[in-house]
């Protein structure tokens, strides 16, 4: 039985900023459970949240310093738990919109698209999105190549409307410039 299998949240908290492994332990024993049925209410059962839930006590391990109320650490853990929860699913829906395989690769095209000369200037659109900072870039392709409203643009994003409006207006900007030397 460890000593602090009677401790208090907040003495966890402390001893776990002090360093003390064992108190690091006991939080494991004490909240992994809680953590995992957090991480399935949100993303289901599945290889994924096992690893989420080691990327729960990773950021616990990493920013338990900056806890103030030492005597929430539950809360704290399952709002670690619910953020990340939160950026899983928007990753899958990311990966989904772009057409990604689980994997990350990009698919085989069983056949080559009819329209060639079409294919390469979105290619070369692309490229030139893929140097722009990701919000910006899969912002404009989300509007202005897939077709979606801007509220549409913005919860795909995890951002407010006027964020992901911003966020295609300097899109469209870079390439206005781009163009711009180009021409020159």
């Amino acid at each position: 039985m460890s000593r602090f299998a009677a401790a208090t949240d907040a003495e966890l908290v402390r001893a776990a900023v002090a360093g003390d492994r064992a108190a690091v332990a006991a939080v494991w024993d004490r909240y992994a459970s809680a953590s995992r049925r957090c991480l399935r209410a949100r993303l289901g059962s599945g290889e994924d949240v096992e690893d989420l839930l080691q990327d729960v006590f990773v950021a616990f391990l990493t920013s338990v310093h900056r806890l103030r109320r030492h005597d929430s650490l539950r809360a704290y853990l399952l709002a670690i738990a619910a953020t990340l929860a939160a950026s899983d699913v928007r990753r899958r829906r990311l990966r989904r919109l772009v057409s990604l395989s689980p994997t990350g690769e990009v698919p085989d095209v069983p056949s080559p698209p009819p329209d060639f000369e079409g294919r390469q200037a979105l290619l070369a659109l692309q490229r030139k999105l893929e140097r722009m900072p990701a919000r910006v870039g899969l912002g404009y392709g989300l509007h202005h190549i897939a077709g979606f409203e801007l509220p549409d643009v913005a919860r795909t994003l995890g951002v407010s409307c006027s964020t992901a409006k911003r966020a295609v207006a300097r899109a469209r900007e870079r390439l206005v410039s781009l163009e711009r030397l180009a021409d020159s």
